[in-house]
């Protein structure tokens, strides 16, 4: 049930916690500004005062001590890491060994290690070494405000502990009955509240609280609760005994709960535990590493386990690196499919072993270079793997590769050594060892030329499993011999290995004619030698010439009369500039058995008029383009900037000789994006033939998109995809609307319809809609989800509970 799954959060994670924590908590001998006064402006409390500027510990004034003490010089000791100031009285009590100050209407404490308070009263007990204040209290601690109903600051200790604690900082509220900052016997600091409610609400009387019996929060690290309650307008919908979590969303217990059509009712169980050099960044505790170990069980499958090792610091600088993952099921019943596509073989041990990673060698020979090694293993007990427990990496990726690389880097080039391995036998992949240098194109010894190449050599071998050379063999016994096609799959039968030797260099320069007209001329050559150590394919030499010719020009004109506030136009500055490609390749085209694994692949994008650019190594041939067309820009001004408004970019191709086909012309590719207002924009990229046979043969192809909010209460997003006639991909025409609809503030609906126009009975294949109500700090969603998939149809419904504040990242969500 793709698409509909939804997270129900129960604990407060993420910015949230943070928030409340800035809230609430101060790190010992940190910096602070002396920012009561200011704070309580922003807050709407103007009975305070500005402090004074000077420093806010300073020991009591000279007068006070003047005041209290006796002719023997008796008097309470006065302590010298904080200091007081009153605008109202101030009384000695010798016997009690205190000192009471009544401010009229404050007054104002300040600690050494920057804790200031405001109220209406302090007495300073000597004998117990505290400050107690009571009356309105307002706490400024690293700039955020507490308000409670008294404190007690213990100034040998510099412990605070407060009652009926009032908290306000980024959004967050806090209440409690006490709250006190302390350290535990490992010396780490915590503060600790009890009978504590915490709510991202940000209003006088807010709906929701999250409620303990008791909360430690171990700053930047972890948070504890006892006797966890969520509750609604003062009603609790759940409760939880104990619990403990990191502040950091990927550590700890993560269990999902769900029901999907060939999983059957599922929980999902992981538990995350960060390992090695645990600091703090941005808030949030983190290490080199994240553990995630997972107990699944899934109804209709049964039991699964697995392990993930991540890399956090290789995560952030490249995404795609996830590390090691291991993941074991014992599938009951592996012929459960989410299509209607027959399965043979497939057993019930069913595991993935993946490892995407990258290490930074350190080679000091090699100065100025960069070198890394890179890893991306996917092994899979059998193809339907990912389709059946990975559902979103089978659709980025459903035959993931294994290669192992070590890679060298310097401002001019790269170095690459690659080793690919056909380790799934299921799938189409070729096996090669490889080494190449690409030289990126830059100036050539500080010239005016840039040059650029590209250098390979390799050995290969086609990789086609057994059960795929049947299915091939019985498509040629159907194709004509006279069928285009036919090549392409005798090519698929040829697995043996060879060796590859590639390199190609290129020359250009850019001028610029009779102060308009910019020319830049290409030139280029290369070689291809192909040889089999068998002696069954034979060798084969391949010489490449390369000529090539770009032009261009800019023509503007602006109107400063343009205005139409309707469609956001200020002003309009019109740029066309029309631009041309010839260019010519010769090569005598591999005509050996040797397979096209790097050949021709199946894409509707305009052919590369570069050899640099081209990936089609094995299936090069002589071929004279001429591209031809125009780009046109609309720019006005906006928020006192310029702004693209409108943009169309419109070309076709030439085929002046094409030795691997009859066309004359390719089609016209139209590429339309206009972006007028922020609540409307329109983008659309088609092709289809408009010249020569072609116009009855080519295939056609028209994708367009448009968002638009009518009103502020409805947003619209709707496309359409159409392709027809294509020689390898199959025919589409899918129709895509989502719409949302914001009843108030506190409701909103919303539903996606996809429609499959291509059959004679047009269905509608997908369906989803949606509620989301406003819950005060939390949103919740109620969505129906059906779809036909592969001949079945899937019925789903789902639900979502999220905090404003924090996002997605809750430490328990049900599906």
């Amino acid at each position: 049930m793709r698409g509909i799954q939804r997270n129900i959060g129960v604990l407060l994670m993420g910015s949230g916690i943070a928030a409340f924590i800035a809230a609430t908590w101060a790190v010992e001998n940190g910096s602070s500004d002396r920012v009561g006064a200011a704070a309580s402006l922003l807050l709407g409390d103007k009975s305070l005062d500005r402090p004074k500027e000077e420093n806010p510990v300073s020991g009591m004034s000279e007068q006070l001590m003047g005041q209290f003490a006796d002719g023997d010089g008796m008097s309470p000791d006065i302590p010298e890491n904080v200091d007081i100031q009153c605008d109202g009285t101030a009384t000695v009590d010798r016997d009690a060994n205190t000192l009471t100050f009544v401010g009229n209407p404050t007054v104002y404490m300040a600690s050494d290690n920057k804790i200031e308070i405001y109220a209406h009263q302090a007495v300073v007990n000597s004998t117990e070494k505290t400050v107690t204040l009571t009356g309105d209290l307002s706490i400024y601690r690293d700039g955020s405000l507490t308000r409670a109903e008294k404190a007690v600051y213990n100034y040998e200790t510099k412990e605070l502990t407060t009652d009926g604690i009032k908290a306000k900082s980024n959004g967050m509220l806090l209440r409690s009955g006490t709250f006190s900052y302390a350290k535990n016997d490992k010396g780490e600091d915590y503060l600790e509240g009890f009978d504590a409610s915490v709510s991202s609400e940000d209003d006088q009387d807010p709906d929701t609280w999250i409620s303990a019996k008791r909360i430690r929060i171990y700053p930047q690290d972890r948070l504890n609760f006892s006797h966890l309650t969520f509750n609604y307008k003062n009603v609790p919908f759940f409760y939880f005994p104990y619990f403990s979590h990191s502040l950091n969303p990927r550590e700890g217990y993560m269990p999902s709960l769900g029901a999907r059509s060939y999983w059957g009712a599922f929980m999902l169980n992981r538990y995350g535990i960060l390992s090695g050099n645990r600091r703090v960044e941005k808030g949030r505790p983190t290490a080199d590493y994240l553990f995630q170990s997972h107990l699944d069980y899934r109804s209709r499958r049964g039991v699964a386990i697995g392990e993930d090792i991540v890399d956090l610091k290789l995560e952030q600088e490249a995404s795609n690196m996830k590390g090691l993952s291991v993941y074991y099921a014992y599938d009951q019943d592996p012929s459960i499919s989410p299509t209607d596509e027959p399965r043979k073989g497939v057993d019930n041990n069913r595991w993935r072993i993946a490892l995407q990673q990258m290490w930074k060698l350190s080679l000091e020979e090699y100065p100025g270079a960069r070198w890394r090694a890179k890893a991306n293993i996917n092994v899979l007990s059998d193809q339907y793997m990912l389709r059946d427990f990975y559902q979103d990496l089978f659709e980025a990726n459903s035959e993931p590769d294994n290669t192992l690389t070590l890679e060298r880097t310097d401002k001019q080039s790269v170095l690459t050594l690659l080793q690919r391995m056909p380790i799934n036998d299921f799938y189409i992949t070729d096996q090669r060892s490889e080494i190449s240098y690409d030289r990126i194109r830059g100036s050539l010894m500080n010239s005016r030329f840039i040059y650029e190449s590209q250098t390979s050599f390799a050995l290969m071998r086609q990789v086609v499993p057994a059960e795929m050379r049947m299915t091939v063999r019985d498509r040629l016994e159907q194709l004509p011999q006279n069928d285009p096609n036919r090549e392409f799959w005798e090519h698929m039968l040829q697995t043996d290995g060879f060796l590859r030797f590639h390199t190609y260099h290129e020359l250009s320069r850019s001028y610029k004619t009779a102060g308009f007209l910019n020319i830049t001329p290409r030139l280029g050559g290369g070689y291809t030698a192909y040889m089999d150590p068998t002696g069954d394919l034979g060798s084969f030499n391949q010489g490449i010439f390369y000529a090539g010719l770009d032009t261009s020009f800019k023509i503007s004109r602006k109107y400063n009369s343009v205005r139409w506030d309707a469609l956001g136009l200020n002003t309009m500055n019109h740029i066309i500039q029309p631009y041309t490609t010839l260019m010519y390749m010769g090569v005598n085209e591999l005509d050996s058995p040797y397979p096209r694994i790097d050949g021709s692949a199946s894409t509707t994008n305009p052919m590369a008029l570069s050899v640099g650019r081209m990936t089609e190594i094995d299936s090069l041939s002589t071929c004279s383009v001429l591209r031809y067309g125009v780009r046109n820009f609309l720019m006005t001004e906006q928020d006192n900037s310029a702004k693209q408004w409108f943009s169309w970019d419109a070309f076709m191709d030439a085929y002046l000789h094409n030795a691997s086909s009859d066309k004359k012309f390719s089609n016209l590719y139209s590429m339309t994006r206009w972006s007028p207002l922020p609540w409307f924009s329109y983008a659309s990229v088609v092709q289809f033939p408009v010249l020569g046979d072609e116009k009855r043969e080519n295939y056609q192809e028209y994708n367009n998109s448009l968002w638009f909010q009518p009103f502020r209460s409805t947003e619209i997003l709707c496309s359409h995809r159409y392709l027809t006639k294509h020689p390898l991909l199959e025919d589409s025409n899918q129709l895509n609307l989502r719409v949302i609809y914001r009843i108030s503030e506190e409701l909103a609906l919303g539903g996606s319809w996809r429609w499959e126009m291509k059959r004679k009975d047009k269905r509608l294949e997908i369906q989803e809609y949606n509620i989301y109500k406003n819950m005060g700090s939390w949103y919740f969603g109620c969505g129906l989800f059906m779809r036909v998939n592969g001949g079945k149809d899937e019925l789903g419904i789902g639900f979502s509970f999220t905090l404003k504040e924090t996002g997605n990242y809750m430490p328990f969500t049900f599906n």
